[in-house]
């Protein structure tokens, strides 16, 4: 029933801005990631304007900010500091999804991008512990080319 009643309060908001003359919109989903409630508001948010502009001819454009990792969803716009945000909590880019530094599926597994220069997420972390400061900087580094690479891919 939340669920629905989400939509509905997502269908009505959107409607409203556009009768304002809103042609761009912007959803802050870090909070909404992390409390569990962006799978349920943002399809609601792309329907409504899908929906819109078949009707008016008119192009929207979505802006999604707080999240850099790839949502499933198609024709979204990104704005973010995540790649810097969640290296600073030990969270490592892996072809534009994010992993925990110490997770077994990735940690022995070298990645050939600029920054690590075939390190393993494990060599990230015994570079942190010798020297906190250079394994940031490469881990903030591989997140941030990681991203774009992911994003170019698209």
């Amino acid at each position: 029933m939340v669920k629905g009643a989400n939509l509905l309060q997502v269908d009505w908001v959107v409607r409203r801005q556009v009768e304002m003359g809103y042609v761009s919109f912007a959803m802050p989903a870090r909070e909404l990631l992390e409390d569990g409630l962006l799978e349920d508001l943002l399809p609601g948010a792309i329907m409504s304007l899908k929906w819109i502009s078949k009707k008016t001819k008119t192009n929207f454009e979505l802006l999604v900010y707080g999240v850099g990792r790839r949502l499933e969803h198609k024709g979204l716009s990104y704005s973010n500091l995540s790649w810097f945000l969640e290296a600073k909590h030990g969270c490592y880019y892996k072809n534009g999804w994010s992993y925990d530094l110490r997770n077994p599926e990735i940690r022995f597994e070298e990645y050939g991008c600029e920054a690590c220069r075939e390190m393993m997420p494990q060599e990230i972390i015994d570079l942190m512990l010798s020297n906190k400061e250079a394994g940031f900087r490469k881990l903030v580094l591989h997140n941030l080319l990681d991203m774009e690479r992911a994003s170019k891919a698209k």
